[in-house]
């Protein structure tokens, strides 16, 4: 859900009345990102350090390998990149058309939700193993 608010904050301060919103649409657009951009430091100096995240800590979960081992620092950075590299990459890649193509960035981002909402449906029904780890080559199981 969260590229999907992304998104519409997006969106909504970049063609909303540009009078009173440009300043406060340039905050409402650069504060999700930040936050993002936080997260995602946050989860790779865990990961680099301890090879868990917060998360993974808070409810007793690890990330496995196909032998059943803890993964090791290289496959968990890698499955940190298939997730934070796919949100990142794109939306970069549609901000910067937005000023020189309007449609076909508004035409990109729809298809991008899509497919994040897409893979988001496919993480909650398969919980344990979401396109990420099958890219990766991992599972989420219990401690």
């Amino acid at each position: 859900m969260l590229p999907l608010y992304v998104w519409i904050t997006v969106f909504v301060g970049r063609y909303h009345d540009k009078q009173w919103n440009d300043y406060l649409g340039e905050i409402f657009i650069i504060s999700p990102l930040v936050v993002l951009g936080a997260i995602a430091l946050i989860q790779l100096l865990a990961l680099s350090l301890f090879r868990t995240t917060a998360s993974h800590a808070t409810f007793r979960l690890a990330v496995v390998n196909a032998k059943g081992e803890p993964a090791n620092r290289v496959t968990l950075l890698r499955r940190w990149a298939i997730v934070w590299l796919g949100l990142f990459v794109p939306m970069s890649f549609v901000a910067l058309l937005i000023k020189r193509a309007e449609g076909i960035a508004f035409i990109c981002a729809l298809v991008l939700l899509v497919l994040w909402t897409s893979a988001a449906v496919y993480a909650a029904i398969v919980p344990n193993r979401g396109l990420h780890d099958r890219l990766a080559g991992t599972w989420v199981v219990r401690r």
